[in-house]
């Protein structure tokens, strides 16, 4: 057993992993910012702390007196209506720079940080750790600029640090404002819901298994970047009418609606081998299944 302090813990990817840190038999002691809801970690046995990341002297004692073993850092700024271009994500940045180093100076023994597959370039194939970063968006740049500096300060100091690429998440609890809860929404009212033609492809992961994955990497010593994503390429229409057959509402989909980004990146799917190779296998193999658990687990946000 370890004990992992897990910052954005309230949020959407923080209690997933939350919840899988403890299925593993570690203590978990959750940071929330002040303000925010934690009612996704409601039932949970963990130690909440209410704690500002952008008070760095606030952070450095709370690190002081905890002393955890492994940090995972999930908090960052991802309101989906500004998220990619907000200047708040300078502040993440700032917030997890400072965490970093704060985490350095109390000895901690491992650091699990959360990125995007945004920060890789475009490719029509699916992206290796390996390959080449070219972030477009203001929080693609902040996310790889986190990583830099903390696998620096994390050489310096001499402790493990791994940084977990995620790619497309969905699941119960999901904010609002994202495709799958505004697809819910609408299709349950029985509304038509105009998207694109769909021929975007992307990786979906059921988020209870992005969470099982972050809680492998903070238990493991696989330092480095690491894909964490299903590896299997989804066409976005083929995602949206699997939601509503399940639903039973497929016919309220309207294909082709709304014009497609002229600059949208078509394929973004990651390679998991290294995922794989750690010990991972999705509990929900296929998208229906995955699907599935999600919308007869649907919860609002």
């Amino acid at each position: 057993m370890s004990k992992v302090m897990v910052t954005g813990a309230s949020g959407f990817v923080g209690a997933a992993a939350v919840r899988a840190l403890l299925d593993q038999g570690d203590e978990v002691v959750a940071i929330v910012q002040p303000g925010l809801s934690a009612k996704r970690l409601d039932g949970l046995p963990v130690s909440r702390v209410t704690l500002d990341l952008d008070d760095s002297a606030a952070v450095e004692r709370k690190l002081g007196e905890v002393q955890p073993e492994t940090i995972l850092h999930a908090a960052w700024y991802t309101n989906p209506k500004d998220y990619l271009t907000s200047p708040l994500a300078l502040a993440s940045l700032h917030a997890a720079t400072s965490l970093f180093q704060a985490a350095a100076r109390q000895r901690c023994r491992r650091f699990v940080g959360i990125g995007t597959c945004l920060e890789y370039g475009r490719s029509d194939r699916p992206r290796h750790e390996s390959d080449a970063c070219e972030p477009r968006t203001l929080y693609a740049a902040c996310k790889l600029s986190a990583w830099l500096v903390c696998r620096a300060l994390a050489e310096q100091a001499g402790v493990s640090a791994t940084w977990a690429r995620l790619f497309y998440l969905y699941g119960p609890d999901e904010n609002p404002g994202r495709v799958l809860p505004a697809l819910v929404a609408a299709l349950r009212a029985g509304k038509a819901f105009p998207m694109t033609e769909g021929s975007q492809v992307r990786d979906y992961l059921h988020v209870d298994d992005a969470g099982r994955a972050l809680a492998l990497l903070c238990g493991c010593e696989a330092d480095g970047v690491v894909n964490v994503a299903s590896g299997q390429p989804t066409a976005l229409r083929d995602f949206a009418q699997t939601a509503g057959a399940i639903l039973g509402a497929e016919s309220h989909l309207r294909l082709g609606e709304v014009p497609a980004r002229r600059d949208e990146e078509m394929f973004i799917v990651a390679n998991i081998a290294r995922l794989r190779g750690l010990g991972f296998e999705p509990k929900h193999v296929t998208l229906r299944d995955g699907l599935d658990h999600a919308l007869k687990n649907w919860r609002t946000a």
